[in-house]
């Protein structure tokens, strides 16, 4: 019988990935729910439409310099 206290946790990503994700996610539902507003929330879905991208240029440089499990060589299996 395997106790709780005989449980490891094991984190696969860091985060800063975490944090992009969740991030990500955000402004992608902000950008879908201001796309159809209008000039009343234009400003909003340009500023989150410009987060997107710069968290899309965040990742490719986190998956190239990040922590072991950030990057993309690690994604790949031979």
């Amino acid at each position: 019988m395997i106790q709780q206290s005989d449980k490891k946790e094991i984190l696969v990503w860091d985060r800063a990935t975490r944090v992009f994700h969740w991030t990500l996610v955000t402004m992608v539902v902000v950008c879908w729910l201001t796309a159809e507003a209008g000039r009343a929330l234009f400003w909003t879905h340009l500023a989150s439409g410009y987060g997107v991208l710069l968290l899309v240029l965040f990742r490719l440089v986190w998956g190239v310099l990040g922590s072991r499990h950030a990057r993309f060589g690690d994604f790949v299996r031979g």
